[in-house]
């Protein structure tokens, strides 16, 4: 009984709520768009395939995986529109499922992929362009910032989807990047770079050996490409949702009061709206039949906004790239300490 008196009082919570309005409004509103949407990812698929195969950047049995992707992309866009309630219903899982396939699809090419293009004297900055193309951490990006979920199944989503090319990162590695003319130099200096940008190439492990060992070189690759399918997929991905969710959360409680108040009936503006930080006890109280919004007038209602917006005010573009730059020191370390007990 305790237990379900705790999940009742969990349900009702106003934190709960918005969270639920939250995701049924996204999910109706994403049924209209995402029908386009699958079919472009579909036929993007197809057309790029075949131009690589025709390059001869491609083997011929790379069409197939993308075939199969492409029809369970036009599967899902025929099941948005012509039943859009029941897509919206299960899009979070539908998308799951999607992202899944993608990346088992992506990493299937990245080891079929082949490329006679020297890397050696390439700039840095294009060399993880080009890891970030072979393994498919740029589209699998493209892919989650086109069809966001809320952050709570994000932070399920996001990993799985990433779990398949993690997984294979090796493989890729040793039958693919590595293959490329120059590409362990470049690799290696691209390795050193990241390093000494998330301030651990001093830990024990993080330096480099010579090029010429081929553990070293299979080392840095490993990092390297790993580290561009999770901040690819993962990181960048869930920390725009969060900033997405957050402001979302902020502009409800902002409605809600002013609701409340009766000035507006309208969301405000967006850089208006990011300086409250969550409704008022009054607005989020559970209204009764006989119950009606407390009067309050707006010189209160501006007093009563001031305390949250003065505890916690709109946060500048460079916070939220602390935050990811945060995220991806984290990451880079604990794939360093992964790739150092596995011995690569």
């Amino acid at each position: 009984m305790r237990l379900a008196r705790l999940l009742w009082d969990w349900m009702d919570d106003p934190f709960y709520s918005v969270t639920s309005a939250l995701c049924r409004l996204q999910n109706e509103q994403a049924a209209a768009t995402d029908p386009f949407h699958w079919r472009l990812a579909a036929w993007t698929g197809l057309v790029l395939s075949t131009v690589l195969v025709l390059l001869g950047m491609l083997d011929t049995g790379a069409l197939q995986p993308v075939g199969w992707y492409a029809l369970l992309c036009m599967a899902v866009a025929h099941l948005a529109s012509r039943q859009p309630r029941l897509y919206a219903h299960w899009r979070p899982p539908i998308c799951l499922g999607v992202w899944l396939h993608q990346g088992w699809t992506l990493t299937r090419l990245a080891l079929l992929s082949s490329t006679h293009v020297s890397m050696h004297s390439a700039p840095t900055w294009l060399v993880l362009l080009l890891v970030g193309l072979w393994n498919g951490s740029l589209f699998m990006l493209c892919a989650t910032l086109r069809a966001p979920l809320l952050l709570c199944w994000n932070s399920l989503a996001l990993p799985l989807a990433a779990a398949i090319p993690a997984w294979c990162s090796g493989a890729v590695c040793q039958l693919g990047l590595l293959q490329a003319p120059g590409a362990a130099v470049a690799i290696v200096r691209l390795y050193h770079v990241l390093s000494w940008t998330h301030i651990v190439a001093a830990f024990p492990g993080a330096a480099v050996p010579a090029p010429d060992a081929p553990r070293s070189v299979l080392h840095c690759c490993w990092m390297v490409n790993t580290w561009a399918v999770v901040t690819g997929t993962v990181l960048l991905p869930w920390v725009w949702a969060w900033r997405r969710e957050r402001l979302a959360r902020r502009r409800f409680a902002w409605w809600r009061l002013l609701e409340a108040v009766g000035e507006v009936d309208q969301p405000p503006h967006e850089e208006v709206a990011d300086q409250v930080a969550g409704p008022m006890e009054e607005a989020e109280a559970e209204p009764s039949d006989n119950m009606q919004p407390p009067a309050l007038g707006p010189a209160m209602a501006r007093e009563a906004w001031e305390p949250w917006r003065l505890a916690d005010d709109c946060r500048p573009a460079w916070a939220w790239a602390l935050d990811f730059y945060l995220l991806s020191c984290a990451a880079w370390a604990a794939l360093l300490l992964y790739a150092t007990a596995r011995g690569f």
